[in-house]
């Protein structure tokens, strides 16, 4: 048995993000500098289980006020229309690029995306996303 991890701690003053990816989907960034473009974080270390003895090594990025993050699982990436079809990587992209600024409304943007792809086809997997929108709020950045 094996699972996939993705661990990650934000530092709100310095706008920090520090992680460590175990075989995890990368998630996706979207700088808020550069409208429409996203860049995915490198994939990093081994799925947890796999080996006996792994190391994982973390990595920084920062973060600027408008930057989005989106973690998934492979259940959104994997989702399938009725004529079979993945909701591949490159789709999920283009609705984080094409997505709204705040995290819940691009949240929602993701998830109709989503929906209206999958068109209720009954889907194998879970489907999880989480979505991190840095913002400056009271001179605190979240």
């Amino acid at each position: 048995m094996f699972v996939t991890v993705f661990y990650a701690m934000l530092d709100p003053t310095t706008r920090s993000l520090t992680y460590a990816n175990g075989g995890h989907n990368p998630p996706i960034i979207r700088r808020a500098a550069a409208p429409g473009a996203i860049e995915q974080l490198p994939y990093g270390g081994l799925l947890i289980g796999m080996l006996e003895d792994i190391h994982l090594a973390d990595s920084t990025i920062s973060l600027e006020p408008g930057d989005a993050l989106v973690a998934y699982t492979d259940g959104v990436t994997d989702a399938q229309n009725p004529e079979r079809q993945f909701y591949d990587v490159e789709r999920l992209a283009a609705a984080i690029a094409a997505a709204p600024a705040t995290a819940p409304a691009l949240l929602a943007h993701l998830l109709a995306d989503l929906n209206a792809f999958t068109r209720d086809a009954p889907q194998p997997d879970d489907i999880t996303v989480l979505v991190m929108t840095c913002e400056i709020l009271n001179d605190y950045s979240v």
